[in-house]
C-alpha cells in the first residue's frame, strides 16, 4: 500500500511519515536485535574462553602458575550455570552441555590443582617430558589430554574396561567403512532425536497415561541422553579420523554391548 493509498482510506488523509521517525524505527529494531544477540554472543565467547584458558594452563611448565587458572574457569563456569547457554534444541541437550562444562571444573581441579599432569601424564611411546618441549608441542598435547577423558592411548588407559572393537574396520584402520558406519548412525540417531522429541511435545501429559505405557515414557526420556552422548563420540571421533588426528583402529566405542551388560558393574562398566 503506497503513501497515497493510506491518505485516501476512509475519506481522511495522514501526512506521511518523516524521516526522522523512519530512522528512530530502524536504530530501535537494531537495538533490541543486538540486545538479544549480545548475551548469546557473550556466553558463547565465555564457554570459548574458559576452553581455551584449560588448554593454555596446561601448557605451562611451571605446576605453580598452573593454578592460577583455575579461579576465572571456575568463575566462567558458575556464571554459564546459573545462566545457561540456549541451544534451542530440546531441554535434555541444554542440560547435557551445562553439565559438560561444569565437569570441565572438576577435571581442571585434578589436572591443575592436584596433579603436576607434565611429570605425571605421558602419552604412550612419549619418550621425553613435556616441558621440554616447545610451546606448540605441549598445545597438541594439552589438546591431546583434554579430548581424551578416558586416557585412551595415555600410559593411564584403563584398558581393561574399555569397549572392544567390535567392527572390522575398527581392526584393520579402513576409512572408508569407518566413515559409513559413522554417517548411518549419525543419520539414525537424528531420527530417533527428532521422533522423541515429537512424541514428548505431543503426550505431554504422562501422569496420565495408562500402566503399559510407562515402560515407553521411560525409554523417551533415556534416549535423548544416549543418543547425545554417543552422537557428539561419533562425530568427534569422525572429525579427528579425517583430521588425520586419529586411525579408525584408534577410535573406541563410548558404550559397550548390551550383551554384556547383565550385572550393574557391568552396566555401569
Amino acid at each position: 500500500m503506497t503513501v497515497l493509498e493510506m491518505r485516501n482510506i476512509g475519506g481522511t488523509s495522514s501526512p506521511p511519515l518523516s524521516p526522522s521517525y523512519s530512522a528512530d524505527s530502524n536504530r530501535m529494531t537494531l537495538f533490541l536485535f543486538a540486545r538479544s544477540i549480545f548475551p548469546l554472543a557473550m556466553k558463547i565467547g565465555l564457554f570459548f574462553l574458559g576452553q581455551g584458558l584449560f588448554l593454555v594452563a596446561l601448557t605451562v611448565r611451571s605446576p605453580h602458575a598452573r593454578k592460577f587458572f583455575f579461579p576465572p574457569i571456575v568463575v566462567i563456569s558458575i556464571y554459564l550455570l546459573f545462566s545457561p547457554l540456549k541451544t534451542g534444541l530440546p531441554f535434555i541437550a541444554d542440560y547435557l552441555f551445562t553439565c559438560g562444562h561444569l565437569s570441565n571444573v572438576i577435571i581442571a581441579s585434578d589436572y591443575l590443582i592436584l596433579t603436576d599432569v607434565q611429570a605425571t601424564l605421558r602419552l604412550k611411546g612419549q619418550t621425553v617430558s613435556i616441558s621440554t618441549l616447545p610451546f606448540h608441542s605441549r598445545l597438541n598435547w594439552a589438546i591431546e589430554l583434554v579430548g581424551s577423558p578416558r586416557g585412551i592411548g595415555w600410559t593411564h588407559e584403563p584398558s581393561k574396561v574399555l569397549p572392544k572393537p567390535r567392527r572390522a574396520y575398527e581392526r584393520n584402520d579402513s576409512l572408508t567403512k569407518f566413515t559409513i558406519d559413522q554417517v548411518t548412525r549419525l543419520s539414525f540417531y537424528i531420527f530417533l532425536f527428532l521422533l522423541v522429541d515429537t512424541y514428548d511435545k505431543w503426550d505431554a501429559p504422562k501422569q496420565l497415561h495408562p500402566l503399559l505405557l510407562r515402560p515407553v515414557n521411560a525409554l523417551v526420556w533415556v534416549t535423548p541422553v544416549i543418543v547425545f552422548l554417543d552422537g557428539v563420540h561419533r562425530l568427534l571421533g569422525l572429525i579427528l579420523v579425517h583430521a588425520r588426528r586419529l586411525k579408525p583402529g584408534d577410535w573406541i566405542p563410548l558404550f559397550g554391548p548390551w550383551s554384556e551388560a547383565y550385572t550393574i558393574r557391568r552396566f555401569w562398566g
